[in-house]
């Protein structure tokens, strides 16, 4: 009765309390996300590690089971679900909605660093909380020749869209590359060397190996050779030690060497031709509706400097 009998009293309180009102509102829209999903915070940790030149049945044994035999017990643990692959694992932990997931990613980064089976040649395990992630819309590329040559218009796409404005992209019908060194039989013959010795010495001249940590508490820092070979021009240097000769032979001497697609693998099509498929994503902060309007004006601006043959569409 008191606020009824104060509005009734003075007469410009309730137009008072009605601006308030509205621009609390207006304000409060400002300021609201807009997605198609509502914001959620994350709960998900990954745990990634990579073990170079293993195979995927040694990487699961040694690597794989032991990270998820040590986190069943973790408080809080929804699921557990794994991808080993050769070189690598990646072991996902989905907590339960509530969780604290800082406090979770600390249990598991202590319970990872107790495990005292793991290959002493391994890299040190990265773990970090899973940001969640929506989709804008996808962008499918297609064209009328080889997929091969999609792929660098496809970089120059997903670099441009990351400038613009986009959070993350995400390929499939992308094809895997390769390095492939070719030696002829007759020049290993003259060389005294064998495919083993040569694979050899390039897993020990191409790896990126761990060195150590130096300093102590928030002052430590972890020491990496970074020696490991991503293009064929860097692999044609690499010495190569032959039998009776003092001579220094390198790779690029006696090899072909070339980055090129993996064979035989598959690849995407439409119409029966290559296509590939650019995943837009945003942030659970971002504005869907921004983002949508970015890419629609991504795609009204490429579109008229594409290869003859080559087309965009967007679709959800």
């Amino acid at each position: 009765m008191n606020i009824i009998n104060f509005f009734t009293n003075h007469r410009v309180a309730p137009t008072l309390a009605m601006v308030v009102m509205v621009l609390a509102g207006i304000l409060a829209i400002k300021s609201l996300n807009i997605g198609l999903n509502p914001t959620m915070p994350p709960n998900h940790v990954s745990v990634s590690i990579v073990w170079r030149g293993a195979s995927a049945e040694d990487v699961e044994k040694l690597v794989t089971n032991p990270v998820e035999q040590a986190l069943r017990t973790v408080q809080d643990v929804k699921t557990i679900r794994s991808t080993t692959k050769d070189a690598s694992t990646n072991v996902d932990v989905q907590m339960q909605t509530g969780a604290d997931i800082q406090r979770a990613m600390d249990d598991i980064k202590q319970r990872v660093a107790q495990i005292q089976s793991f290959p002493v040649d391994i890299e040190p395990p990265v773990i970090a909380i899973r940001e969640r992630r929506d989709m804008v819309a996808s962008v499918l590329i297609k064209g009328n020749g080889d997929v091969s040559e999609l792929v660098p218009l496809a970089r120059n796409m997903e670099t441009d869209l990351m400038n613009r404005g986009a959070d993350a992209i995400e390929f499939s019908g992308l094809p895997k590359q390769e390095i492939a060194i070719q030696i002829p039989s007759r020049t290993l013959f003259e060389t005294g060397l064998s495919f083993q010795d040569i694979g050899r010495d390039l897993s020990q001249l191409s790896q990126d190996a761990p060195g150590g940590t130096v300093g102590t508490g928030q002052l430590s820092r972890q020491i990496r050779s970074l020696d490991q070979r991503r293009d064929a021009l860097s692999f044609n240097e690499l010495p190569v030690v032959t039998q009776g000769s003092d001579r220094l032979v390198r790779l690029g001497d006696i090899a072909t060497i070339e980055k090129r697609p993996v064979v035989d693998q598959p690849f995407a099509t439409q119409g029966g031709e290559p296509v590939i498929q650019m995943r837009v994503m945003k942030n659970g902060t971002s504005d869907t509706l921004k983002a949508a309007e970015m890419l629609n004006q991504w795609v009204a601006d490429v579109t008229p400097t594409l290869p003859e043959g080559v087309s965009v569409s967007l679709f959800v």
